[in-house]
């Protein structure tokens, strides 16, 4: 990963793409750009105003995160090609990173939406899910932001994006971590209930938080670890095989209410 000064005009040239609570994403040919929208009522990112964009005590961190995720060598993730400064190459100059754009690519979301999976195929992209995640372990790494739309695919392969969504060992503490770690692998379950059922993820945990699951969906150890979350370390591939087509038929409507 390298270090890049990009300028107001340089950052001009680029087309703006989305504008979310944490970032401005700008995209230009192969390259998508993410700057840090640090402040929560920031109204000049119109204007390109760096100076405005970039705030010390958190870009201090995110530098830190950014340096972490360099070490992952996984063809998974989308790891960052540049951190990006304004003016010169110190913390409090950092606006972002630019990355990738996986143009041949959609989101998890939509492509769930619009394909109907086979049993075996969803234990598959499970599986797969899994082992991209868990596999951050080896790195003293936790990625928490588990969620459909933080994650690509082009229909055969899965790509992770949002990098900066993880948790060091290294640079926060084994209970920071360990907690991160925890709250990832409930996020993990969530998504893969949300894959098996064919059920919209925000809908699934509404109904968790709402208390209407059944009492009888307790007895599984993946829905128990998102109804019932204590902080410890599950490992959700160790019970994906608790799950068989009859099964889900049977308890879908559980959830659906039907």
């Amino acid at each position: 990963m390298g270090f890049e000064v990009i300028s107001k005009k340089e950052l001009s040239n680029f087309k703006k793409f989305i504008k979310t609570k944490r970032a401005l994403l700008y995209l230009n040919d192969d390259k998508l750009l993410k700057i840090f929208n640090t402040k929560p009522y920031l109204n000049s990112y119109s204007k390109n105003r760096l100076s405005d964009i970039a705030n010390f005590q958190v870009i201090d961190c995110q530098e830190k995160v950014l340096m972490e995720v360099s070490k992952i060598k996984e063809k998974e993730f989308v790891i960052p090609n540049n951190i990006l400064y304004k003016d010169e190459v110190v913390t409090h100059n950092l606006i972002g990173y630019d990355m990738e754009y996986l143009k041949e690519y959609v989101k998890l979301e939509e492509f769930l939406l619009n394909n109907k999976l086979s049993f075996n195929k969803k234990i598959k992209l499970s599986e797969k899910l899994c082992e991209i995640f868990i596999g951050l372990e080896k790195y003293k790494i936790s990625y928490w932001d588990i969620h459909a739309s933080n994650v690509m695919t082009d229909g055969n392969e899965l790509r992770v994006i949002d990098i900066d969504s993880v948790t060091s060992k290294d640079s926060s503490g084994e209970f920071t971590y360990r907690v991160d770690l925890s709250c990832s692998y409930s996020n993990l379950a969530s998504l893969i209930l949300s894959i098996l059922y064919d059920v919209d993820e925000n809908y699934l945990l509404q109904q968790i938080k709402s208390g209407k699951i059944n009492p009888l969906l307790k007895k599984n150890e993946l829905f128990k670890s998102v109804i019932e979350f204590d902080g410890r370390i599950f490992y959700p591939n160790k019970y994906l095989n608790n799950f068989t087509e009859e099964y889900i038929e049977e308890t879908r409507k559980l959830i659906l209410k039907k």
